[in-house]
């Protein structure tokens, strides 16, 4: 819905810098805040930082295929690696910290994933719309 007004390219580098700049952060209050409430919000932050790009990733990848061959090629392009690459980082997070004893990894696997993400964004064209 944002992305009609502001444009999916400045959402999707907005919150690609968004979640550089506060997955440490969020992630350090998760071990060092014990309240519910407290853990609620950081939850919540998180989510928003992650519904927001993938929501705007979803659209960029619609608006990359011609109507005809759109649902192909969002399953090709989403679907199969967020099930094969996004399955299996929980439990290569989790077999790291188990590992190493750092739980703050998955913040920074975070920001690496920002830190990648966000020289591709700045290539996207403005949306068609």
């Amino acid at each position: 819905y944002l992305s009609q007004y502001i444009g999916y390219r400045r959402l999707l580098i907005s919150s690609i810098v968004a979640t550089i700049l506060l997955s440490i952060p969020i992630f350090w209050g998760l071990t060092y805040y014990k309240d519910f409430k407290h853990l609620l919000l950081l939850q919540l932050g998180i989510a928003l930082l992650a519904s927001i790009g993938q929501g705007t990733f979803v659209e960029i990848i619609g608006d990359l295929f011609p109507t005809k061959a759109r649902s192909l090629g969002l399953s090709l392009c989403f679907i199969l690696p967020a099930s094969f690459v996004g399955g299996t980082i929980p439990l290569v997070c989790t077999h790291l910290i188990h590992q190493t004893g750092w739980v703050m990894l998955p913040g920074y696997y975070m920001v690496l994933s920002g830190l990648v993400a966000l020289p591709a964004a700045f290539q996207l064209k403005a949306s068609k719309r």
